[in-house]
């Protein structure tokens, strides 16, 4: 049997054993990074949720008030209190572009409620995701694989 080997070069193996053997350690790679970006990705939608609330509670509170407070006060207020997007490009503003756009419907206790209960949710998998190895992750995959046969 002919086939790339990790580097690119076609490679001939002598069963699939040797195949094995050598893509092993690539593909327990591949789970690890794959791991991190779901760690790093839950992390980023917890830190959104988390300020989201602590920003409707600062309107509530008449802490912030966009419709009042000039553009500089608002981004100053934004950078003491907040974090920034850190996928957003630009400056100013822009960095906070998920708060000064929420609705104003959004500024409800409900709403609050319900963004503090998917903050729980997103901890227990950071919680979950973290407890799980690259090794135990690829074996579900093989598991979740085998139970749709």
């Amino acid at each position: 049997m002919c086939l790339f080997d990790p580097k690119g070069q076609i490679k001939k193996y002598s069963d699939v054993y040797e195949i094995i053997d050598e893509y092993f350690h690539v593909r327990l790679e591949l789970y690890s990074a794959r791991r991190e970006a779901i760690i790093e990705q839950l992390r980023y939608e917890m830190m959104i949720l988390l300020n989201k609330t602590k920003f409707i509670a600062m309107v509530k509170a008449s802490k912030i008030d966009q419709r009042k407070m000039p553009e500089a006060l608002l981004l100053a207020a934004l950078e003491k209190n907040f974090e920034a997007d850190p996928c957003a490009s630009g400056t100013g503003l822009s960095r906070y572009e998920y708060l000064v756009s929420m609705s104003y419907r959004s500024f409800t206790d409900e709403n609050a409620t319900r963004i503090k209960t998917l903050v729980k949710k997103r901890e227990k998998e950071v919680k979950l995701i973290e407890a799980t190895t690259a090794q135990q992750m690829w074996i579900d995959a093989i598991m979740d694989m085998l139970n749709r046969s």
